[in-house]
């Protein structure tokens, strides 16, 4: 089980202050997705999805269906398949099908960032993909709130949406 010391306790604290909550999620405390899943409940417009390796787990489902429900916009960046790294076929003709109506999916081959950003309130990086993996797997994400990073983030990602390619299942 993984354990704060002290000093980073502190640290932890500065940061939250600051506007930045450090998350980490060694495989015993499956945390990535869950924090996804947290931040998404708060969004009430737009949640915007860089990540370049998506499967369709229970918990996106949820999270598409609820935001249907709620009105919230959907904007998918991802890589597509290809030499053993991306989001294949099946699953963007899954992800197409349950943003109908509410989102869209683009595709950037290029792409290797993953972060969300919720509302324009603020933007999750994380080193996972939306796989069942990041259950397992050693990962990390960060939090941020502050105004001008989020900004940055927003700018980021709508460069990269622009310079996508459109999906068409």
């Amino acid at each position: 089980m993984f354990k704060w010391r002290r000093g980073m306790i502190i640290r932890k604290l500065a940061h939250k202050a600051a506007g930045i909550v450090v998350i980490p999620c060694p495989a015993e405390q499956a945390g990535v997705l869950d924090q996804f899943d947290a931040l998404r409940k708060e969004a009430e417009r737009e949640i915007r999805i860089a990540n370049p390796s998506i499967t369709v787990e229970d918990i996106l489902r949820r999270a598409v269906t609820e935001c249907k429900e709620k009105g919230v916009r959907i904007r998918i960046l991802t890589r597509r398949y290809e030499g053993g790294f991306g989001t294949n076929e099946d699953t963007l003709r899954e992800l197409s099908n349950l943003l109908k109506g509410v989102g869209e999916i683009r595709i950037r081959q290029s792409l290797h960032a993953k972060f969300f950003i919720f509302d324009d309130k603020c933007v999750y990086i994380t080193s996972a993909n939306l796989v069942k993996g990041a259950f397992y797997n050693d990962e990390i994400g960060v939090v941020v709130r502050t105004e001008d990073a989020v900004r940055d983030a927003i700018e980021y990602f709508e460069e990269l949406w622009k310079n996508a390619e459109e999906y068409k299942a």
